[in-house]
Parts: structure tokens; sequence; C-alpha cells
């Protein structure tokens, strides 16, 4: 597995339970180097028909990502720009994480 100065990773946590989340991101801190950044967005809303979504909290992202090693130095929300996600509620959090040197 190797180290990066940037991770991005764009909506996929609302589809890890709880235990996956915890292993994803020791996994994702593990592969950040000192003062990369991890950036994600957070889908929050219902999911598309026939794929298995979970509530996710930013409070709780950012929460086990500082168990790992990295501070948020940057959080935004945003409506999702389809119509049908909007009719739908959805909205997004961007999180950008930084490891400590």
């Amino acid at each position: 597995m190797g180290v990066f100065n940037l991770i991005t990773i764009c909506a996929v946590w609302q589809h890890l339970d709880d235990d996956a989340r915890q292993l994803a991101m020791a996994n994702l801190a593990h592969m950040t180097t000192a003062d990369g950044l991890l950036i994600m967005s957070l889908w929050h809303g219902p999911g598309a028909d026939g794929r298995q979504v979970f509530p996710v909290s930013a409070d709780e992202t950012v929460s086990a990502a500082g168990l790992c090693g990295l501070e948020l130095v940057q959080r935004t929300e945003a409506a999702s720009v389809q119509a049908r996600n909007q009719a739908n509620g959805v909205f997004w959090t961007w999180l950008a994480l930084k490891k400590a040197s």
C-alpha cells in the first residue's frame, strides 16, 4: 500500500457501515503522508433504488479522523446539483482533513 500527498473520496462513505468506516478511516490515515490531505464528500439523503446507504454524520466523521491523526482544515456544505437529488433533499458535506506532520 502506497502513501499519497492527496487522497480524494467522493460518494463512498454512505455505502459503508460504522465498522467499515472505522477500518477505512484508519487505512486512509495510514495512506496519507505527513502534511498530506484527505478530501471527502459525504452524501446526506436517501440512496438510489437498489443501493444501500447508511446515514452519515459529518461530526462523527471528523471525530473518527481526529482519532487517526487527521485534523479538519475545511468543512463546507453544498446542495446537490442534480434536480432529482434536490427534490429528495440530498446535500453534501465536503471535508478537507490534514495529517499532522
